[in-house]
């Protein structure tokens, strides 16, 4: 039971019977309690403090739970309070239920990565972190004194980073602390550890008392230094040279240990750090592990293998996905209303002259568009630039793994967004091949959503803006297009710009296409009088062709009838000058467009992301 002391017996309500009381419940404020009872709340112990005031003035009156003197009262006079309260080591809990969002949590362990937090799915493994910092928002240092602290350490032994502020700590709270910081105006006058306080200000001349506060008293020293002319200088000059001393009578002493064995040197505060965030666990700043002299680290670069922080990453792009659905809703939705609309414009071509130039026509606009449904990605990484520079400032991940996890993530979406335009537009347009040029035609559009995606992803590697990596984008892609051999072919394309011809993503699908329609050499799309279409004599009546064929045939000296194939699909393709690579090199060039420019981004990400902390 706490201690009660009385300080004055006279009750004011007496005195005073005009004055105002309320009655207020404190049930959610439990005392903490070890006993196998249930311990009292703390309006249960006002209500005693009542009863020993009763016994005190032999008021009969009943206690009230709690009660609140109301001070605002003019006609009170100023007078103690009736009663104090001294509690010894007074300690409870506070659950606290908030929605936390954490931009990039990463607890570099090396069974798991935690995937990045949102408002409103915590980080799995994160619960006890972030109990443990609600619990000690405004609680004072002593507080602190008791179990909480204590699970702290125990964190912090675990290879944890634990970062706390503290208002007064106590002495049992430097017994638990590994090092100390003190600050004066942004200089740092001291860093160490607690037990080397009254060493360094005896050095500097200040020795602290036997019975006083080591805390107190650096801070109340540092308070009047900073208000001397002088201010902290000669603090922060004498840390200085005692850091510099204490350094290198670290080194005199490893290097006296032994002379076959190498040792780590004292590393900094700020070299521990970022060791330990390196590691995924807490590095000392005075290491005594033996090393090989030839290692260019002293610590793992990465505390993690690729595969882990490949699983990781797409865990949590995943995550992401799943929580913006309609992203890739509004995407599909697009890949399908460009698939209908294609499907009813150009419904069930036929196989005459006419039919093979919008089929020329749908080939070029369908395999674009491909292309430019891929500009969805560039805002991707944009946005996720500075968590990425971030993240990899202090080796969280390795930029490999980003880019391998962010390729096999985007796979499944190319997949399905391929199937749904190729079901919507094969057998809509009339499309020949059956089932295997189904099976091909679905190939070709995933190889250009692969090479679009990754083109894309490029880009947004290299340009910092999104409008501006959206114009460019747009002005490429048209100039893939007019390159690709739809709008001029290949043999009628200027010597200096032939090298554009080729390097033009839309060409290799766009050829792949047109050689799965048009290379069966027995189907046929000129036969007789069709050889007219398209020309100034295909207004002509049907009988003046039919003499126009006997005359041809007469000069040629074979039978051409209103029936004869004259164009075949191979013809087709000649006219069209694809005949440098067959269709499957183009899907396999296509698809190796994808990598190249999945492996271009790596190297940007590599060049572009050089921001190492400081």
């Amino acid at each position: 039971m706490s201690r009660i002391v009385a300080d004055n017996s006279i009750s004011p309500a007496r005195d005073h019977p005009a004055a105002a009381f309320y009655t207020m419940e404190l049930n959610h404020l439990q005392r903490g309690g070890g006993g196998a009872t249930e311990s009292p709340t703390l309006g249960q112990l006002l209500k005693r403090v009542g009863d020993v005031r009763k016994e005190a003035t032999g008021d009969g009156g009943e206690t009230p739970v709690h009660q609140v003197l109301e001070l605002g009262d003019v006609s009170m006079e100023p007078r103690s309070l009736p009663f104090v309260l001294n509690f010894s080591n007074l300690t409870y809990s506070v659950k606290v239920r908030r929605k936390l969002t954490l931009s990039s949590v990463f607890p570099r362990r090396r069974d798991r990565l935690a995937a990045a937090a949102t408002a409103s799915e915590p980080v799995p493994g994160e619960s006890l972190f972030t109990k443990t910092k609600t619990l000690l928002n405004n609680i004072s240092g002593e507080a602190r004194d008791g179990e909480i602290l204590a699970v702290l350490q125990r964190i912090a032994q675990s290879g944890s980073i634990v970062i706390m502020s503290v208002h007064q700590p106590s002495y049992r709270i430097l017994g638990l602390l590994d090092r100390l910081i003190f600050l004066s105006r942004g200089q740092t006058v001291y860093s160490g550890s607690p037990v080397s306080l009254p060493g360094f200000f005896s050095e500097f001349g200040h020795p602290i008392p036997e019975n006083e506060n080591r805390t107190e008293f650096a801070l109340d020293l540092i308070r009047e230094l900073e208000g001397s002319p002088g201010g902290t200088k000669s603090l922060v000059e004498f840390n200085k040279t005692w850091q510099s001393e204490k350094k290198n009578n670290n080194n005199q002493t490893q290097n006296q240990s032994s002379e076959d064995s190498y040792q780590l040197p004292s590393l900094s505060l700020k070299e521990a750090i970022s060791a330990s965030i390196s590691r995924g666990k807490l590095v000392s700043g005075a290491t005594n592990s033996v090393v090989d002299p030839s290692s260019s680290s002293m610590v793992p670069t990465f505390a993690n293998p690729v595969w882990t922080e490949m699983a990781v990453l797409s865990r949590r792009s995943i995550t992401n996905s799943r929580r913006m659905p309609e992203l890739f809703g509004i995407r599909l939705g697009a890949v399908m209303v460009t698939g209908f609309i294609l499907a009813t414009m150009f419904w069930q071509l036929d196989s005459s002259p006419k039919g093979v130039q919008e089929r020329l026509g749908f080939f070029a606009f369908a395999m674009s568009t491909t292309f430019y449904t891929c500009a969805d990605a560039l805002p991707v990484f944009l946005q996720e630039r500075y968590i990425f520079m971030r993240e990899t400032a202090y080796n969280a991940y390795r930029r490999s793994s980003y880019v391998l996890s962010h390729s096999i993530v985007a796979l499944p979406a190319l997949v399905f967004l391929s199937l749904a335009f190729s079901a919507a537009t094969f057998w809509a347009v009339g499309l020949d091949g059956g089932p295997g040029g189904f099976f091909f035609y679905f190939l070709i559009i995933l190889a250009s959503f692969w090479a679009g995606s990754s083109f894309v992803t490029f880009l947004s590697g290299v340009v910092p803006h999104v409008m501006l990596g959206y114009t460019i984008v747009v002005a490429i892609l048209a100039y893939f297009l007019l390159f690709s051999g739809f709008f001029i072919n290949r043999d009628r394309i200027p010597p200096y710009w032939i090298w554009f011809h080729y390097v033009s993503l839309v060409k290799y699908p766009y050829e792949a296409v047109l050689q799965n329609e048009f290379e069966d050499p027995t189907k046929c799309f000129v036969r007789g009088v069709q050889i007219f279409d398209n020309t100034p004599l295909g207004k002509v009546p049907a009988a003046m062709k039919l003499k126009l064929l006997d005359n041809l045939s007469e000069t040629l000296g074979m039978r051409i009838t209103k029936s004869t194939c004259l164009t075949t699909g191979v013809d087709i393709l000649d006219q069209q000058g694809v005949t440098d690579l067959s269709k499957w090199n183009c899907l396999w060039v296509t698809v190796a467009w994808g990598f190249l420019f999945r492996i271009l981004f790596y190297f940007s990400l590599l060049i572009g992301s050089k921001n190492k902390r400081r």
